[in-house]
């Protein structure tokens, strides 16, 4: 039986939840401009393909262990922000694991409290750790195909390596990559199959 892996943010979720939870404490006045700003520096080095993953962890680690009682309240507001489509997908498969770079506390908080769902328990679930961690998990399955789900031109080699890989809402790089190969393409607003 195949086992369907699917990325977190902006494939589960609408939004990504990390930088969602930042922007969620600088509304409430929990932290500063300052680590908003550092957060979208960050943000836009995923975007690029150039993230400094530890770096990027450090900085995050130290916000969420503070301001670790928000997360309920923030969770809240994340019940508004799944993607139903890919939602519905994602139930219906038997054999299935959400797989995330997202820091690995408000994961746990999300896929067991709002997606009742199991996850890779990972802080370094980043590029090919994805793969590395995923493949412990087609053993512990038994499953000889992996189906991947992702929006992210990060998950590359997740995309390379699966034996299927369906593109939900995608970044531009992931689309200019693999557009004349034969993937699937879902976009919320509109389907597009290849």
């Amino acid at each position: 039986m195949n086992l369907h892996v699917f990325d977190l943010d902006k494939t589960i979720l609408k939004i990504d939840c990390e930088k969602s939870f930042l922007y969620f404490l600088y509304k409430n006045k929990e932290i500063k401009k300052k680590e908003i700003k550092i957060c979208e520096k960050f943000y836009n080095d995923y975007k690029n393909c150039c993230l400094n993953f530890k770096k990027y962890q450090k900085f995050y680690t130290k916000i969420i262990k503070k301001k670790k009682k928000k997360i309920n309240f923030f969770l809240k507001f994340l019940k508004k922000k799944i993607f139903y489509k890919s939602y519905l997908i994602m139930k219906k498969k038997k054999k299935k694991i959400i797989s995330s770079s997202s820091n690995k506390i408000i994961c746990e908080k999300i896929c067991k409290k709002i997606l009742k769902e199991d996850f890779i328990k990972s802080n370094k679930n980043f590029r090919r750790n994805k793969l590395y961690n995923i493949m412990k998990y087609l053993y512990k399955y038994n499953s000889k195909k992996l189906i991947f789900y992702t929006d992210s031109n990060n998950d590359i080699s997740m995309v390379n390596f699966s034996s299927k890989s369906i593109i939900i809402n995608s970044d531009n790089l992931l689309i200019k990559k693999f557009y004349n190969k034969k993937l699937r393409f879902i976009f919320i607003k509109r389907i597009l199959k290849i």
